[in-house]
């Protein structure tokens, strides 16, 4: 694929995020010159009709969604039998990935993430669009520039094949609602439910609800009660764990109203906690489900006596025999009752569980799947209804994901609920490296780690090469290496693109952020001179803000690169004690 051009029009140039359902590409649009990520419909789906009009319908419908925390959608369309569709290209890693270099985010930068998706997610919903698939696999986190939320709404195309729902079930299981479960479609409500679980995630380093397989996990959706962020750490502010068990309530109408009430919610947080101020009072708990009535303990009911009722005259020779009086602390005979009635009813539960445990297990023959491709197994054995996992992976002379080995081996016998296990093949143990040079090393390094190489990077200076190009790589392009080996890359650095000597001057910017802007937006401004890269402004401005920036700097020349809201929206290269207004 790489180097095809896709409908006439866009040309592949490497592989970008990895993905169940499509080949995701950096591509360039001969159009416009710019680049996009393309992702296309795996060929192994490509004869379900109605999955591929799906994933066109999707990228039509997200056309006209812009936001600068939601990945906008530039094209879409059929190239033969494959559907596509064109987003725009922006650089940047997902979160499942950066969670596996630092396991958890601090608060406040979990928190910013959490803003970023929750505004997303407010812009997707007032454009009638339910993302549906909120998790660390579709939001991109781009550090210091905020995040993008990526393939909103493709849900819809996922119920349309059997085979792409259970590819993408056990990925989504850890963020769906209680609702969604039961049969419901994805809503509003249930994005906020999925984004509870996210920022739970990236503050514990683990999911709020985990298990063997996705119908555990769906399960304690269901049943479990909230488990406190806190229990994980102690860091975590009390009124931002109030604000998680809300988003993740058992009930949609006991969340949040909306994702931008969530996102105005967790912006003041940030705020007091970034100058010091009270942290805002919690956010109402979730309505606690409906209980029965029940007796108060410790307390005793006093029935008054009616002074017309029947009592015995005063004239009467024998008084009536008063009452015996009840003992204190004794249990009425109602709950007694009860206490005994529950007890028959576990005594006839226990007794139908150790008639069925005595039961021998229905047993079956155990089909052959050696020589499968593991995607092929999965779907043979998820249709007889047999369990099965991977125990295995281990280099062969065959392609990855092929299964090696199983046991029981085939035309044995399995017993209901016992597990198939695999043992697959993880590719060759030696594999040829590709030529990364001239790439930018942050689209080199997953690449390369796709294949299962591991990535060191050595930035140097004087090259004359863009920041960021892979100036060399080691081992060489076209050598085999072993899988899991170290292949190192020399990637130029930040200064070479300032040209000079290296004389300390002094500059001067003026930035003006544009009027037009309705809403606060976040103002960074970014200086490269000979001694490399340096944030020289970052904050969050009114519409109208004026900044003036000055910095000592090297060399004869200097580049300022304006963003707002993690784009791009100038870029000036000027000299020495200079002032630009853009």
């Amino acid at each position: 694929m790489i180097g095809r051009q896709v409908a006439g029009r866009f040309e592949v140039l490497q592989h970008s995020l990895a993905h169940e359902l499509f080949d995701v590409y950096r591509a360039v649009d001969a159009a416009s010159g710019r680049n996009l990520r393309l992702r296309i419909l795996k060929a192994s789906y490509a004869e379900d009709t109605d999955l591929a009009q799906e994933i066109v319908d999707v990228g039509e419908r997200l056309k006209s969604l812009r936001h600068p925390s939601v990945e906008g959608a530039v094209e879409t369309g059929l190239d033969g039998n494959l559907a596509y569709y064109a987003s725009d290209w922006t650089e940047g890693q997902t979160l499942s990935e950066r969670l596996k270099r630092l396991n958890t985010l601090s608060v406040s930068v979990g928190l910013s993430v959490a803003i970023g998706v929750a505004e997303g997610l407010h812009a997707c919903h007032q454009a009638g669009v339910v993302h549906g698939d909120v998790s660390d696999r579709t939001v991109l986190s781009r550090p210091g520039e905020g995040v993008k939320l990526m393939e909103a709404g493709c849900w819809r195309a996922y119920g349309m094949s059997p085979l792409a729902a259970r590819a993408m079930v056990p990925m989504m299981a850890p963020y769906l609602a209680p609702e969604i479960t039961s049969g419901e479609m994805p809503s509003p409500e249930s994005d906020i439910y999925a984004l509870g679980a996210l920022i739970y995630l990236i503050l514990s380093g683990r999911p709020p609800f985990v298990g063997d397989s996705p119908n555990v996990i769906a399960l304690k959706h269901h049943s479990a009660p909230y488990p406190s962020l806190r229990s994980q750490s102690r860091g975590i502010p009390e009124a931002l764990d109030a604000a998680l068990e809300k988003c993740l309530a058992k009930r949609p109408e006991a969340r949040w109203h909306s994702a931008g009430e969530l996102a105005a919610h967790l912006r003041s947080m940030q705020e007091a906690l970034r100058f010091g101020r009270a942290i805002p009072q919690r956010a109402p708990a979730a309505e606690p489900e409906p209980v029965a009535d029940a007796p108060s303990r410790g307390r005793r009911v006093i029935a008054s006596v009616d002074d017309t009722s029947s009592a015995p005259e005063a004239s009467t020779e024998k008084a009536a025999k008063p009452a015996k009086p009840e003992k204190a602390g004794a249990v009425p005979r109602p709950l007694v009752f009860l206490a005994y009635l529950f007890g028959v009813v576990c005594a006839c539960i226990l007794g139908v569980w150790f008639f069925l445990l005595l039961q021998p297990p229905a047993e079956f023959d155990v089909p052959d799947v050696v020589g499968m491709s593991l995607v092929d197994a999965a779907g043979q054995l998820d249709e007889s209804g047999i369990n099965y996992r991977k125990v295995e992976e281990r280099p062969s002379d065959g392609p990855a994901d092929v299964i090696l080995e199983q046991s029981p081996p085939p035309g044995e016998k399995m017993r209901s609920g016992q597990s198939l296990n695999l043992t697959v093949s993880s590719g060759t143990a030696k594999v040829e490296v590709p030529d990364v040079k001239g790439e930018l090393a942050s689209e080199a390094q997953p690449k390369l780690e796709a294949i299962g190489f591991t990535v060191e990077t050595d930035e140097v200076a004087g090259s004359g090469r863009p920041p960021g190009e892979v100036i060399s790589q080691d081992p060489a392009a076209g050598q085999e290496a072993a899988r899991k080996s170290v292949v190192k890359l020399t990637v130029a650095s930040a200064a070479n693109m300032i040209s000079g000597s290296r004389t300390r001057r002094k500059y001067s910017y003026r930035i003006e952020v544009p009027t037009d802007m309705p809403d606060r937006v976040d103002l960074r401004v970014v200086m490269l001179d000979a001694s490399g890269e340096e944030v020289v402004f970052e904050d969050r401005v009114n519409p109208g803000f004026i900044a003036t920036v000055e910095r000592d700097g090297y060399g004869d020349k200097v580049r300022f690169i304006t963003r707002i809201n993690g784009v791009t929206v100038d870029e000036v290269e000027t000299g020495p004690e200079q002032e630009v207004e853009n």
